[in-house]
């Protein structure tokens, strides 16, 4: 992270995706904002989604984060996954 606020925002969001994973949305939404393109953002972004079968949700968070990182192992599992939630 470069900003403490992303960092900040992105921590917060995590401590919320069990519980309240719409506020870990939101959360996320902001790191975002302070942090555009920021590949970590853009996973958990699409993983709470793939969470809650928002699956072209996560497909447009996943597209972002193949374009910043095309061959990061992670982002090529979620796109495993979110092609699994398409059906």
């Amino acid at each position: 992270f470069y900003t403490e606020k992303a960092q900040s925002l992105f921590s917060q969001g995590e401590t919320q995706v069990e519980t309240n994973p719409k506020a870990a949305i939101e959360s996320f939404q902001a790191a975002l904002r302070a942090e555009d393109g920021n590949v970590s953002i853009l996973k958990a972004l699409a993983r709470v989604h793939l969470t809650l079968d928002e699956c072209d949700r996560a497909d447009a968070f996943v597209k972002q984060a193949e374009a910043m990182d095309p061959f990061a192992a992670e982002v090529r599992l979620l796109r495993y996954q979110q092609a699994t939630c398409a059906g």
